[in-house]
């Protein structure tokens, strides 16, 4: 489907689709790292950026996170280096309306253990272009459209046993070396000792 010329509020829709756009987006991020591996082969030292971060995009995303647990949730972007960036803490069910871009990807952790959450069941969230899922196919548009937060729930992961009961002692130890001075199996004291790292 075109979008073409299509006025959303303020927004107006690229010309291209958004899959080419965000094709166009990764060709320059990696034409980026075709000149980094240029300038490691004439002698210059050149730090190699991790896979999972945020690339270029010119395409919006407006994105809802809503916490569904009982926890304190840490909402960190990634930026253009791989680093978690904190945008913010999200209380027991409070909401974060945020304008993001396509190729951002988020991550969330609990804020007092920092184990890991999901957004629909995936640990990294990849916001989609705010125009995708608006239009129904063969539909017209007729005025202009505003476009919506799309609404993200933010739940908790299902841990295996070995997880929840590492976090569980994690939780009531001051230092995680005392994990050594517990009687338990030797697979959750080192658990504990690379949670803690």
């Amino acid at each position: 489907m075109s979008l073409e010329g299509a006025e959303w509020g303020s927004l107006k829709a690229p010309a291209l689709d958004w899959y080419s756009f965000f094709q166009h987006d990764v060709v320059m991020d990696e034409e980026h790292v075709e000149e980094q591996e240029g300038n490691a082969n004439n002698g210059e030292q050149v730090e190699r950026l991790p896979a999972l971060r945020s690339l270029y995009s010119r395409v919006q995303s407006f994105v809802r996170f809503v916490n569904r647990t009982q926890r304190s949730v840490d909402v960190f972007w990634l930026n253009y280096q791989g680093v978690r960036q904190r945008y913010k803490r999200l209380e027991p069910r409070e909401q974060l309306k945020i304008s993001t871009y396509v190729s951002h990807p988020w991550v969330f952790q609990d804020s007092e253990t920092t184990a890991k959450l999901v957004v629909n069941s995936e640990d990294v969230f990849f916001p989609k272009p705010w125009y995708e899922g608006a239009l129904q196919e063969g539909q017209g548009i007729q005025g202009p459209v505003s476009p919506r937060h799309i609404t993200v729930y933010i739940s908790i992961p299902l841990y295996t046993l070995k997880e929840r009961a590492t976090q569980v002692i994690w939780s009531h130890l001051r230092d995680p070396k005392d994990a050594y001075k517990l009687d338990i199996p030797a697979i959750l004291m080192s658990g504990i000792a690379e949670w803690a790292a």
